[in-house]
């Protein structure tokens, strides 16, 4: 149902009196349910689905006044026809009446998503505001987004007139800001919240300082499109356990990250000049995406070379392919092959320098290994040396990324020819694989792809599962025969384990 600019007639009528309720052996199962669990079936419809539940008897006009999540999404409550200005003007006239309806004393969630402009809606802001103050909402997500001209790309540089600290009060636990402009100022003093969320909002020096200082209890920090010029972003804190910086940029500065209890960390296309890891000792999983440019590989190694402790790690196989030629380049060895020289103490594996240079990814403890990848065969012989180099990987995903990477070699004109299975045959020979799960998604069933999985049953001595996932969208299309006929060729291929078995979904 869409937003009409004429008012209809309240969804809540006075018709008939409302009545105590009792189980009615006429009505439909859900409708016999207790209020608590009608309202918990209300919190996952959509608001305007919820609403619209009061028509369907006495015994639901006015529930949905009474629940506790409440989601309002532009996009989804106005029809992508109308006029742009009238759109904004009946989203606010609908988020204003349907808080006014709304009779519940305390709010989990509150979530509104809204093309704002300051000039022209600050009072309905300003009553959402007192909605906040009033309900006592536990998590409150706005996302003011704005239109931008065709030469706005630093939205962080455009002023936005409000402060959040007005209304935030000890309620709040949960706290996700869009607000393009804002520029956090240490009166925002955040003291119950455990979990902030930044959009589109400009940095400066101390801002991260001074939020993590004036919100004690904050363990989760995401900032995302944030902007910061001319100065280095530190981020020290003892109470922290997740940090994502996601599509940022650092101009001229670097970034500083010392959270000894620190979880999970993800960095995803998060341009700066340096990178420097403290103490993350605590770390167990981390996604590292960065943009597929020799001028970031320094940048990437130097976070990678940092995290060799965690559990679990999502990377790009792209990365590793560029260290295998810069390891060659710089005339490294390994026993075994003529390029470079692993030597075995306590255990673990360690790449030996016999050159000036050095471009070694250090060795791993994950246990967990998520890889971006096209499978190319220029990308097996980095996915080979991945398994050399962590004895203690049990769990390998390939997951297809078909545009980045693939958009990349082929502005590169990059050649295969030079990586033959002979290649991966020197590197795999007379070393065991521990590895217990293979998983493959978007597979199918390459040439690459069959190479890999036949050297991993050759030499995995502890394979347990390999699960291939055929690829289902409509960019690439693979046959259900061919499928099936590479399927029956790898289980007919000898295998090092007598547990391994290959599961085709």
């Amino acid at each position: 149902m869409e937003v009409e600019e004429e008012e209809n007639n309240d969804s809540i009528s006075e018709e008939e009196e409302d009545s105590d309720w009792e189980p009615n052996p006429n009505h439909c199962f859900i409708t016999n349910l207790p209020d608590q669990l009608l309202l918990l079936i209300l919190s996952f419809l959509p608001i305007l689905d919820a609403i619209n539940t009061s028509f369907l008897s006495t015994r639901w006009r006015y529930l949905w006044t009474l629940t506790t999540n409440l989601d309002f999404d532009q996009r989804l409550i106005v029809s992508p026809t109308e006029d742009f200005s009238k759109s904004r003007r009946l989203f606010a006239s609908f988020v204003d009446r349907a808080l006014l309806l709304h009779e519940g004393s305390e709010i989990n969630r509150l979530r509104i998503w809204f093309n704002y402009d300051h000039e022209l809606y600050e009072s309905h802001l300003s009553s959402w505001i007192r909605f906040v103050i009033l309900r006592n909402v536990k998590e409150l997500d706005l996302q003011l987004e704005r239109e931008w001209e065709d030469n706005d790309f630093y939205f962080w540089d455009m002023p936005f007139l409000f402060n959040p600290s007005v209304f935030i009060r000890d309620s709040v636990r949960v706290l996700k800001l869009c607000l393009p402009g804002l520029d956090p100022t240490p009166d925002m003093r955040f003291g119950s919240i455990t979990t902030l969320h930044l959009k589109q909002i400009g940095l400066t020096e101390r801002t991260i300082p001074d939020l993590l200082n004036f919100c004690p209890h904050l363990e989760n920090l995401v900032l995302d499109h944030v902007g910061l010029y001319m100065a280095p972003l530190k981020i020290y804190s003892v109470k922290l356990k997740t940090l994502s910086i996601v599509n940022s940029i650092q101009m001229n500065g670097s970034v500083e990250i010392d959270a000894p209890n620190l979880l999970s960390f993800t960095c995803i296309r998060y341009l700066a000049d340096d990178y420097l890891i403290k103490d993350v000792s605590s770390l167990v999983e981390a996604v590292i995406i960065f943009s597929l440019s020799n001028a970031f590989f320094q940048n990437w190694r130097k976070i990678v070379n940092a995290l060799t402790h965690v559990r679990s790690l999502k990377v790009q196989s792209w990365w590793w392919m560029q260290a295998m030629e810069r390891l060659s380049s710089r005339m490294l060895t390994v026993a075994g092959d003529d390029e470079l020289n692993v030597a075995s103490e306590g255990g673990s594996i360690h790449l030996q320098q016999t050159g000036e240079y050095s471009e070694e990814i250090l060795p791993h403890k994950f246990r967990y290994l998520e890889l971006e990848t096209v499978l190319s065969k220029m990308e097996l012989p980095g996915i080979a040396r991945i398994l050399r180099i962590s004895p203690n990987l049990e769990t390998m995903v390939l997951e297809s990324d078909m545009v980045d990477q693939m958009a990349y070699m082929a502005d590169n004109n990059a050649s295969e020819e030079s990586y033959t299975g002979d290649y991966l045959e020197k590197v795999f020979t007379g070393s065991p694989l521990y590895l217990k799960k293979l998983k493959i998604t978007s597979f199918l069933a390459t040439d690459n792809e069959i190479e890999l999985v036949k050297y991993l049953l050759k030499y995995g001595v502890a394979l347990e599962k390999i699960i291939l996932v055929p690829y289902k969208t409509g960019l690439v299309s693979v046959s259900p025969e061919h499928l099936a006929e590479r399927f029956q060729e790898l289980q007919a291929f000898p295998r090092s384990s007598k547990d391994a078995e290959i599961l085709l979904l």
